[in-house]
């Protein structure tokens, strides 16, 4: 497994925080391995690993039907304008994020900060 440099993976958390304000109201980055949570904000463990399930069933559902694996990431609408996104960030980590859809631009989220924080932490995070 890559190691993180804890340090980075701060700071780089940190951005994605600044980046969401108000309209992240959770966030996790955790190992795909345990689907243990490496750095959190109100963080959820039982989100971490349900959702963590979730990503393992969506890609083996794909690969039953002939898709293609998933690509970046996964979005369930909630109620209540929340949704849940769940970014493939590196080979070993994914982060799982709640946010508030009347504070998010879903097409800013969805077209700047995801691929922003997959390279940032592919960049800067793990070696």
């Amino acid at each position: 497994m890559a190691e993180v440099n804890l340090q980075r993976l701060q700071e780089v958390f940190e951005h994605l925080k600044e980046s969401m304000g108000a309209g992240l109201l959770s966030a996790d980055i955790f190992d795909k391995q345990n689907l243990v949570s490496l750095i959190g904000f109100n963080s959820n463990p039982v989100a971490c690993a349900l959702f963590g399930k979730i990503y393992y069933f969506i890609n083996e559902a794909a690969q039953e039907a002939g898709f293609p694996p998933m690509n970046r990431y996964y979005l369930i609408d909630l109620k209540g304008d929340k949704a849940v996104v769940v970014v493939d960030l590196h080979e070993n980590y994914l982060l799982g994020m709640l946010i508030d859809l009347t504070k998010v631009q879903i097409g800013v989220l969805l077209s700047v900060v995801i691929p922003r924080i997959i390279k940032d932490f592919n960049e800067r995070v793990v070696s």
